[in-house]
């Protein structure tokens, strides 16, 4: 029976046949191979170059994770901290407010408390200025020629001989002292005898002190007691007091 050339050949080496059609197949999916096989790079298959590319993408991207992870808790840990410096600034403010508005109100209202008591003060000044007034026209009626006592002012006397007298005060605290000082003039043509006393009296009206003008109390020397006509002599010393109240007024005896 006559064989066909192409059915003897297909019998003859069938591995070849399909050989050579897995090779043109390969070849026509593989352009611009000369074999038919694209050789994968550096002797590894295909496959597991991808297998491979795709690990290191893996271990790239948890590091990239790692480090947004780390920065985020960094950022969250510095608001964290804006917050509490934000707080406890407002909270302090606060605070201070408080504090100031009420020393505002403190300060307002011992302002009104010292106006008050300014107040009061010039009221009981005033009753005070009234009662020593009353007390003055009652001591002049009950003492002619009594006057308040006054420090470091001129007195014009014009009294006969006697023209002008001035307190003063000396010493510190309860050693303190009344000092006089007196002048006589003697405008006559005949001499004359000075006869004259001064005389301190307290708030009340009570006598506190007196001194006698004579020749041993002459600011200058004196050697005789008479003043001569047209002699003008000074007189100085000490009021010794006899009890501790405060001299508020003087009178003046001539003779």
């Amino acid at each position: 029976m006559p064989h066909s050339p192409d059915s003897t050949d297909l019998d003859a080496d069938p591995g070849a046949g399909a050989g050579g059609s897995d090779r043109e197949v390969r070849s026509a999916s593989t352009p611009g191979s000369s074999s038919g096989w694209a050789r994968p790079i550096g002797g590894l298959p295909s496959g597991g170059l991808r297998r491979h590319r795709s690990g290191r993408g893996l271990e790239g991207g948890g590091s990239r994770s790692q480090s947004r992870t780390k920065k985020i808790a960094q950022l969250r840990l510095m608001i964290t901290a804006l917050l509490v410096v934000v707080m406890g600034t407002t909270m302090a403010a606060i605070y201070y407010w408080t504090k100031v508005d009420t020393l505002d109100g403190e300060a307002l209202s011992l302002s009104t408390d010292l106006s008050h008591a300014q107040k009061e003060l010039e009221k009981a000044r005033e009753l005070l200025r009234q009662q020593d007034g009353e007390i003055s026209a009652m001591m002049t009626r009950r003492i002619p020629g009594v006057a308040e006592l006054t420090f470091d002012t001129l007195f014009d006397l014009n009294n006969k001989y006697l023209r002008k007298l001035t307190f003063s005060q000396a010493g510190v605290g309860k050693d303190k002292v009344i000092e006089y000082h007196a002048v006589l003039e003697n405008k006559t043509s005949s001499p004359i005898l000075p006869d004259a006393r001064i005389i301190l009296f307290d708030r009340m009206g009570l006598q506190v002190g007196a001194v006698k003008l004579d020749k041993d109390r002459s600011a200058s020397p004196a050697t005789l007691p008479e003043l001569r006509a047209d002699e003008t002599r000074t007189y100085a010393g000490t009021v010794l007091t006899e009890r501790d109240a405060e001299p508020k007024y003087f009178l003046v005896q001539v003779k």
